[in-house]
């Protein structure tokens, strides 16, 4: 058996805090209190469906990802580019740059590791 790389269990703690913040995100958006987001019931329950969306998505990729191979490594280092991209393009805050850096972190190690996620598990190689 492979010894895990410290900087993929890195990543998935990345992938873990990320996850949180968008559980934060739903929590606060369902309840009305951000303060960017339009009072409208179906612009406010637009968010929270995606935040939601979001969070349960890294939460299974923080679950699958040592398992997975390719199945479960491109889309999640695809959910973090695209999350990261739709931080930089709305108007970027103080927490919207920890949020980023968290994403950008993570999706840095996973590209980094890449090898270790896409290894032929079945046959032993690693």
């Amino acid at each position: 058996m492979t010894k895990i790389p410290t900087s993929v269990r890195v990543a998935r703690y990345f992938i873990l805090a990320d996850a949180l913040v968008w559980l934060v995100f739903t929590a606060v958006a369902a309840s009305g209190r951000h303060p960017a987001i339009p009072a409208a019931p179906v612009v406010r329950w637009s968010y929270t469906v995606l935040g939601l969306a979001a969070c349960l998505a890294l939460f299974g990729g923080y679950a699958w990802l040592s398992q997975g191979g390719a199945v479960v490594y491109y889309p999640v280092v695809g959910l973090l580019g695209l999350i990261s991209v739709a931080t930089v393009l709305d108007q970027v805050g103080v927490l919207d740059l920890l949020v980023l850096a968290i994403n950008l972190a993570a999706l840095l190690l996973l590209i980094k590791d890449r090898r270790y996620y896409l290894r032929d598990r079945s046959a032993g190689v690693t």
